[in-house]
């Protein structure tokens, strides 16, 4: 079974950065158990990245561009499929994004 390397770009740390601050304002524990969240949700794109729908219309670099959602429905995470190693875009919080969110989340698979 083959395993896939994940990198995160900038804007991605950069978004779990602000998810977990945000979350840290009203608690704490809260905050920890929502990025365990993510990033057990990120390892789920080590092994079958292509299992989750292409986002219609948008590609980067000649590559299809990957949507996941978390299982809380919270977040969508954007990644791309580089050989063996699994690039992640960003980091989609619907709290603060929500018409962008909402166009990731209704795009047909």
């Amino acid at each position: 079974m083959k395993k896939y390397k994940i990198i995160y770009s900038k804007a991605s740390l950069e978004s779990i950065k602000n998810i977990i601050s945000f979350i840290s304002n009203v608690s704490l524990e809260a905050s920890k158990k929502e990025f365990l969240h993510i990033k057990e949700t990120i390892s789920n794109l080590e092994f079958f990245p292509k299992r989750f729908p292409v986002l219609k219309g948008i590609m980067l670099f000649d590559k299809e561009v990957h949507k996941l959602v978390t299982k809380n429905g919270r977040y969508v995470i954007i990644y791309e499929i580089f050989d063996s190693t699994v690039f992640i875009n960003d980091i989609i919080d619907s709290r603060s994004d929500s018409i962008l969110f909402n166009d990731l989340t209704n795009n047909q698979d």
